[in-house]
């Protein structure tokens, strides 16, 4: 935005499917679409390069929009650390 980047993102393809990675805002233009416009854009590039299925990973920040553009959770993750 102005001239700065205000976001992120990667496709990582594999046969026909286009891997939705790295999707990130920076801070002060998160709330504005800017990653869903990201997403979509990654998605089409993907489609352009032939690929019919998309898959991502999301954080819970980024869950509720993926859900919004019609993506189902199909599997959870679970990340544990040491307490100490």
């Amino acid at each position: 935005m102005d001239g700065r980047p205000a976001a992120t993102g990667l496709l990582i393809q594999s046969g026909h499917v286009a891997g939705v990675y790295s999707i990130g805002v920076v801070e002060e233009f998160r709330r504005r679409g800017i990653g869903k416009a990201m997403s979509w854009e990654v998605l089409r590039a993907g489609r352009e390069a032939g690929c019919q299925v998309g898959v991502l990973q999301s954080s819970e920040m980024g869950s509720p929009l993926y859900e919004k553009m019609g993506f189902e959770t199909t599997v959870t993750y679970h990340h544990f650390e040491p307490a100490n």
